[in-house]
């Protein structure tokens, strides 16, 4: 039964180690979720949802994951083809 206990730690442990990006960014999405809708930080509710949804991930991603935000959508990108998206959005 302990060696059970122990495989399934150690798999576990290389899932984590394996996926840990994705781990915290699933994580600490649900919290600010979670967060946001049981505390309200300041008395505006706007100001609130900014932190919660802007300025804790973009903190989370610098100091956590050590990444830059360019990499997780920041870039403008092909703006010749979503531009043309853009356009034609009101009329689907």
């Amino acid at each position: 039964m302990l060696n059970l206990l122990k495989q399934e730690t150690e798999k576990f442990k290389l899932f984590l180690q394996n996926n840990f990006q994705v781990t915290i960014i699933l994580a600490s999405a649900t919290l600010f979720l979670l967060f946001q809708q049981h505390y309200t930080l300041i008395f505006s509710r706007t100001l609130s949802q900014f932190i919660y949804y802007f300025i804790l991930p973009i903190t989370t991603t610098i100091l956590i994951l050590h990444q830059n935000l360019l990499d997780f959508g920041l870039r403008i990108g092909n703006f010749k083809l979503w531009f043309f998206y853009i356009l034609l959005s009101p009329y689907l």
